[in-house]
């Protein structure tokens, strides 16, 4: 904005599903596990964010061998979701993807409620590692690796397609790409 100060810019920070087909937006930024599309939406990736299970230390005694039956004895605390009965779509050991019902103990929508509640050992979250690392390395949370992995998270933004787009938003697009593709070169 600061380059082009002519720019007028409407910025929606939101967990809600956004029709871009119907509502008055240029493009949103998700992240997700898969890009699975209708073929007339254009996903830009941007970047990958790698999601991680943890805890409380207290509830270190509660591990058990694998995580379907560690969460017999150890609550959740979940990302809200619109609708869908709420589950963690995680790895297996062979790379297949598994879907396991959870019942939270508690839902947010809020990352910083999600950490927060971890630290204060209401139960086990699935959270973007870059939230927590600092919190796993000072011990105040555990990384609860067992037989199944949380995915990585892409991080991309959506469109339907550059035929009619504003001049302002694609010099946007093309920004964050620029940015998120130095912060890669960088790391």
């Amino acid at each position: 904005m600061q380059t082009y100060t002519q720019v007028r810019v409407e910025l929606e920070v939101s967990n809600r599903p956004v029709d871009i087909q119907n509502e008055d937006v240029d493009f949103v930024i998700r992240a997700r596990a898969q890009m699975d599309y209708p073929q007339h939406f254009v996903p830009v990736v941007l970047g990958r964010m790698k999601l991680c299970l943890v805890a409380h230390p207290s509830w270190a005694s509660a591990l058990q061998p694998n995580l379907r039956e560690t969460l017999e004895h150890v609550p959740t605390i979940a990302w809200k979701t619109s609708g869908a009965l709420p589950s963690w779509q995680l790895i297996a050991q062979d790379g297949m993807p598994v879907d396991v019902q959870i019942r939270p103990r508690l839902m947010v929508n809020d990352l910083t409620t999600l950490r927060d509640a971890a630290l204060q050992g209401i139960g086990i979250a699935m959270i973007p590692e870059v939230y927590v690392r600092e919190d796993v390395d000072q011990g105040r949370l555990m990384d609860i690796a067992l037989d199944l992995k949380p995915p990585t998270s892409i991080i991309h933004a959506v469109h339907l397609g550059r035929r009619g787009m504003r001049p302002a938003v694609r010099h946007l697009l093309d920004w964050l790409k620029e940015v998120t593709q130095h912060l890669r070169n960088t790391q």
